[in-house]
């Protein structure tokens, strides 16, 4: 009786889009573009002139150099999370490519992983990050060989932000370990998984590349304020640097930072000083200042890496759908020249370096999947109580799933 009563109200709704609502959006939307353009492009290009004359900008002029084999990993996650009652639960999917001149040589999956979120939830997606992160660094180190003349990873080599990254573990499982540990020494452990990874990198002559496309560094704050340009500061202080090289790099220019390390502590310095985020600044700082008077070894280690990884901002030869700048971590820095040559030809019209568009593509989770993981739950259920557990949290809105 009650189904009877409450159906036909729904039915009378649909799940059409709200037109109201979309009015309104449309209305704020326009608005936004205004701000945006008003706030952060408006100064920037005002201050063209002075931002190219503060920055160590080159034009690229050499010639093609192609790598005759690049190993691409990345990682991806469902997104939305399956929101159970028990708890979210996101499928972490890592992959690789091997790329050559000639085309896609060798690729698989290399990990799949089921993480369901712990007492904080709200740190959930870091979780889930990290998780994917180690996945790429064991995939990259377990994939090495002398036939790859290059690693690259999608996303930065380093969680510079989190102070327990800075606190690696030693001598762990690390397959074992990722599995029960969340939060704080997720990040630890991360660490772990990089030094060894870019211990057998060394110890092959593999230089490695991390593809940083959703840049949320602020790195060239403390040259804009050294350089008095105080409109393009307040600009960066609530942008990244992305933004700011997008504008500033010209086709075939690229930008050179040596040190990874000595840009994150000039970063933190600035921060400090003008009081942004200021105890976890402090923190971070404190460690990397007594870097290579610790006697945690791994931590030497890691610093060791950081101060040999340049950071690199470059716009590729050629048109692209969104023209933008793209940033990449390149360890060792004596690499840089040769990443230069390779990039500025084989970067895609969505402005990475092809052989990461060639596996983005390969392991993406399309947001339908998550309609396939909860239908796969509701298979292995065989009670009402676990039925329960694993219902939508909302299930007023469980028509997303089925609309996938």
């Amino acid at each position: 009786m009650l189904d009877e009563d409450i159906h036909p109200i729904i039915d009378d709704f649909g799940f059409e889009e709200n037109n109201e609502i979309l009015y309104a959006v449309a209305k704020i939307a326009n608005k936004v573009v205004e701000d945006v353009a008003s706030r952060y492009i408006d100064p920037i290009l005002k201050s063209l002139n002075g931002i190219r004359g503060a920055l160590n900008i080159a034009v690229f002029n050499g010639g093609r150099d192609d790598f005759a084999s690049i190993l691409a990993v990345d990682s991806t996650w469902t997104k939305p999370f399956v929101e159970l009652v028990v708890g979210d639960i996101a499928v972490i999917s890592t992959g690789y490519v091997i790329v050559a001149p000639a085309g896609i040589g060798s690729h698989g999956i290399s990990y799949i992983a089921l993480r369901r979120s712990s007492i904080n939830e709200s740190s959930f997606n870091d979780d889930v990050e990290l998780d994917a992160k180690i996945m790429e660094f064991l995939t990259a180190r377990k994939k090495m060989a002398k036939a790859v003349d290059v690693v690259m990873l999608d996303g930065s080599l380093y969680f510079s932000t989190t102070p327990e990254f800075f606190d690696p573990l030693d001598s762990v499982d690390v397959i074992k370990a990722k599995s029960r540990l969340s939060g704080p020494k997720l990040a630890s452990l991360a660490s772990t998984t990089l030094i060894k990874m870019l211990r057998e990198a060394d110890a092959s002559s593999i230089p490695v590349v991390g593809v940083v496309k959703r840049v949320s560094s602020r790195f060239l704050l403390p040259i804009l304020s050294n350089a008095g340009l105080k409109d393009v500061e307040d600009v960066l202080i609530k942008t990244n640097d992305k933004l700011l090289m997008s504008f500033t790099l010209r086709s075939g220019e690229y930008m050179v930072f040596n040190s990874y390390l000595e840009m994150l502590k000039q970063y933190l310095s600035y921060e400090i000083r003008k009081y942004i985020k200021i105890k976890r600044a402090r923190k971070v700082l404190e460690i990397l200042e007594k870097c290579y008077s610790t006697e945690n070894t791994l931590l030497q280690e890691l610093c060791s890496y950081m101060d040999n990884t340049a950071i690199l901002f470059y716009k590729h030869l050629g048109d692209s759908v969104y023209p933008q700048a793209i940033r990449l971590d390149v360890y060792p820095r004596k690499a840089v020249e040769k990443v230069v040559s390779y990039v500025m030809y084989n970067t895609s019209h969505n402005c990475v370096p092809i052989p990461i568009d060639y596996v983005d593509r390969y392991i993406r989770l399309e947001s339908s999947f998550v309609k396939k993981i909860y239908r796969i739950l509701k298979a292995y259920t065989k009670n009402i109580e676990t039925s329960i557990a694993l219902s939508p949290t909302n299930p007023q809105k469980y028509y997303l799933f089925e609309s996938m």
